[in-house]
């Protein structure tokens, strides 16, 4: 029982240290394409390691490795990312 109270707890706790980053500018660097709910992302993380989103249809080319700033917009429920809506692609 301890142990499943502690995963909860640590569970609410990063999607409070997520959701502190909602409306902020960060940049996000690219690590790989995934599928989420039938969509394709790229996924990747912050400097401060928040694990983010990009819609893949908004890089052009192939995003491995590339560095995107953006607004962080949402969470996507069910998961550990933050939706990140690009404003440069470097």
């Amino acid at each position: 029982k301890r142990s499943q109270e502690l995963l909860a707890l640590t569970k609410a706790q990063a999607e409070t240290y997520r959701t502190s980053f909602l409306g902020e500018q960060e940049e996000l660097l690219l690590e790989e394409k995934v599928q989420v709910e039938g969509k394709a992302y790229y996924t990747g993380h912050t400097k401060r390691y928040v694990e983010g989103l990009v819609p893949a249809e908004e890089i052009p080319g192939s995003g491995e490795g590339r560095l995107v700033s953006g607004e962080m917009a949402s969470l996507i429920p069910g998961t550990p990312y933050v939706l990140l809506h690009p404003q440069a692609v470097r």
